[in-house]
């Protein structure tokens, strides 16, 4: 932990919250040029018996808030139920329990809604071996910012972690390998970073300040930016798009929420980025859609890749980049051989039926066969008979005819093929046919059905 007050003498006898006050000189210091002074101490005695985890002897408990992460906590803690009271601009309550499964050192971590400087937060002890809630110990919120320039030794990058902080004026400040008292009127210059103090990696710090009247800190965990693209050192060709990526503060876990800001710039170009001489482009490089770069002249360039928290603390990496001139357009190939014909689709569904046309013009009368026979005897003797001989002509005027018989229907037919139908009226030894042709009637012989109610009767006749 920090400076340690010294006592001299005998052990004197504490009773239940025994509190240990010194005061403690402060050397000076050549970076700074902080003049030698002196601040006084205050912290709480252990619970009087009290033994760690597992049995182990403990110390006063010591505390830490983190006002990047608003976390508080605590080490060197005893069995038993406790109890963090945050007052000031976010009062809060929380409990919780430390048991010896939860691992040797006694050490619990607790979020909190908010930590704002001058808020107090004080750790207490509320059983079982105290009579009544103890506070044990106090942590005053104090001023801390920082702002980080991370290392990267290649092509145009730093070689070591360089730190600047707004800190709290007259307080101890730990950045780096040595402790220092932060300068009046708070503010401390950019100093090298080598290892050490409270830097998690190189690329990470976790800078913090003693409250004077506790022990405990004030700290901010900066994250960083972790890889980029373009590269340090790579070619590319404009335009392009820009992504970064990023670890959380104090930690190794990806960092998928700050924003990381882009300048770029000419190498020769002076001041370095970032600056408001430099080129900045719109968007977020830890995103998905990252940062469209363009309008780059063939060159070096230089390139600053700025993380910002939720406390406005930085997190920069510097790096360079070239930029190559664009080739020309090549020439149009050949174009290539036409493919074969491709298999005929399937037929296409019937289209919707069409409207109804027209009525046409009135076509000429149909023509009717008009045969006309007579029984003619022929031989003699045995061979005597009486045969029909027709006669056939077409005709689409009316005709008209006298009979004293009875209409009948009337088939002719021949081969089994029927050639017309229609009447029959027979007159004497005369019948007189209108047919309906259905093939053309030539000479020849032919058979004619003739129904008459219910009786049919057939016969040959020949047509001349």
């Amino acid at each position: 932990m920090g400076p340690q007050a010294q006592r001299t003498g005998g052990q004197p006898k504490r009773a239940p919250g025994f509190v240990v006050s010194a005061k403690v000189p402060v050397p000076p210091n050549t970076f700074s040029g902080a003049e030698a002074s002196s601040f006084t101490l205050t912290v709480s005695a252990p619970l009087p018996g009290a033994q760690g985890l597992f049995g182990a002897p403990v110390s006063a408990p010591t505390c830490q808030g983190n006002v990047v992460s608003n976390s508080f906590s605590c080490g060197d803690l005893v069995e038993g139920k406790y109890e963090v009271e945050e007052t000031g601009t976010h009062p809060e309550k929380v409990s919780f329990e430390e048991r010896p499964e939860f691992g040797a050192g006694g050490y619990q971590s607790i979020q909190l809604k908010a930590l704002a400087v001058g808020d107090t937060v004080a750790l207490k002890y509320t059983g079982p071996d105290a009579p009544a809630p103890r506070v044990l110990t106090t942590l005053t919120v104090g001023t801390l910012r920082a702002d980080i320039l991370q290392p990267n030794n290649t092509f145009e990058g730093t070689g070591s972690l360089r730190l600047s902080t707004n800190c709290q004026a007259d307080e101890w400040f730990y950045g780096s390998d040595n402790a220092q008292v932060c300068t009046a009127p708070g503010g401390h210059p950019a100093q090298e970073m080598t290892g050490g103090g409270f830097i998690s990696s190189p690329n990470n710090a976790s800078v913090g300040h003693y409250d004077e009247f506790s022990g405990n800190l004030t700290v901010v965990s900066v994250g960083s930016v972790t890889a980029t693209a373009p590269l340090s050192g790579e070619s590319i060709y404009d335009p392009y798009t820009a992504y970064a990526s990023a670890n959380v503060g104090g930690c190794c876990g990806p960092d998928t929420t700050d924003p990381v800001a882009l300048q770029v710039a000419p190498s020769a170009h002076t001041p370095a980025c970032p600056d408001a001489s430099c080129t900045a482009f719109t968007g977020n490089a830890n995103s998905t859609s990252g940062v469209t770069v363009s309008g780059l002249a063939p060159g070096r360039y230089q390139a600053a890749w700025t993380l910002s928290d939720t406390h406005a603390d930085t997190s920069l990496l510097a790096n360079g980049f070239i930029v190559q001139a664009g080739g020309t357009n090549g020439t149009n190939g050949t174009n290539g051989a036409n493919g074969a014909a491709g298999a005929n689709g399937a037929a296409g569904a019937n289209g919707a039926a069409g409207a109804q046309g027209a009525t046409g013009p009135q076509g000429p009368a149909g023509q009717v066969e008009l045969v006309s026979c007579k029984s003619v005897t022929t031989g003699t003797g045995k061979k005597k008979k009486t045969v029909q001989k027709c006669t056939t002509r077409l005709t689409s005027s009316p005709v008209k005819f006298t009979t004293t018989g009875v209409a009948t229907t009337a088939v002719l037919s021949r081969g089994g093929v029927v050639y017309a139908t229609g009447t029959a009226t027979r007159s004497g030894n005369r019948t007189r046919l209108a047919l309906t042709p259905r093939r053309r009637v030539v000479k020849g012989r032919y058979t004619l059905t003739l129904t008459r109610r219910h009786k049919r009767q057939s016969e040959t006749i020949t047509i001349d």
